[in-house]
């Protein structure tokens, strides 16, 4: 798990034809949806127009306002959700409709809502025990979304599951992973939010890279079956998960989108 040349790639592939502002459109509604609310109640609090605007506001709106954001951002789950598939489809098509995550959102609406929320509780509930093992229950279901979104037919049961066996050995990296991101949180809050039309396609795009990489290790490695994910090979389109940063000294990985027979000759070239 290459950290440092899995993130220059990312940055590579959604540099290339400005990638980062397709997906930066794509995910904006989404992001109104779900912290739109909160931004208008700071704003009017913040206006203060006169000297008993902000105490009424207090006393008769902010109950109004504030409940409104959570219940706003709880309904769009699914979407969120979705959102991090299609960040993953766009590694793998690079010609996604502007719809598709609002679609897939909206078609298995129950079932990522359901999944979701039972990480949620499931993740709080160990951190009740101290902050330590909630943040272990944090990274061991970090790949849900993906899970969920290469295999809709899962129960939350068995999404969870998936996750611990596809994180055990690399929750650790998975950590210092989105550490390695705070500089560029740190870029988008010093531009007053303008960098994160940025930060925030790149971030999404490591982290499907990653699962990209975690999906292949734990398929090659026994750790989790084919179908699990949502593989299911035929003789005609084997459909050999992608990884990224392939190191031709490695047999074991599989170069992204090239051919089954290149993959058989490379290794048969190697043992000779």
């Amino acid at each position: 798990m290459n950290r440092v040349g899995i993130k220059a790639e990312a940055r590579s592939f959604i540099s290339e034809n400005r990638r980062w502002l397709t997906m930066f459109v794509t995910y904006l509604p989404l992001w109104v949806a779900a912290n739109g609310v909160q931004y208008v109640f700071s704003g009017i609090k913040f206006a203060n127009f006169n000297g008993n605007f902000e105490d009424a506001i207090e006393n008769s709106s902010s109950f109004s306002f504030s409940n409104t954001w959570d219940i706003v951002s709880f309904l769009v789950i699914p979407f969120s959700v979705a959102m991090a598939g299609y960040f993953l489809e766009f590694l793998r098509r690079k010609d996604l409709d502007f719809a598709f995550p609002y679609k897939e959102g909206a078609e298995r609406y129950g079932k990522y809502f359901v999944v979701d929320l039972m990480v949620g509780i499931i993740t709080f509930l160990w951190s009740l025990l101290f902050i330590i093992p909630g943040i272990v229950k944090a990274y061991e279901f970090s790949q849900t979304n993906f899970i969920i979104h290469d295999n809709p037919n899962l129960s939350h049961k068995q999404v969870r599951d998936i996750g611990r066996r596809m994180t055990n050995g690399y929750k650790s990296e998975l950590f210092v992973l989105d550490l390695s991101f705070i500089p560029w949180y740190i870029f988008g809050a010093i531009t007053c939010g303008i960098g994160f039309a940025y930060v925030i396609p790149y971030v999404n795009t490591v982290k499907a890279m990653y699962y990209e990489n975690l999906k292949a290790f734990a398929i090659q490695n026994g750790t989790v079956a084919p179908w699990e994910l949502g593989i299911v090979p035929t003789p005609e389109d084997p459909q050999q998960p992608l990884t990224y940063e392939y190191d031709e000294n490695r047999v074991d990985y599989y170069e992204p989108n090239c051919d089954t027979e290149d993959v058989k000759e490379d290794s048969h070239n190697d043992e000779n």
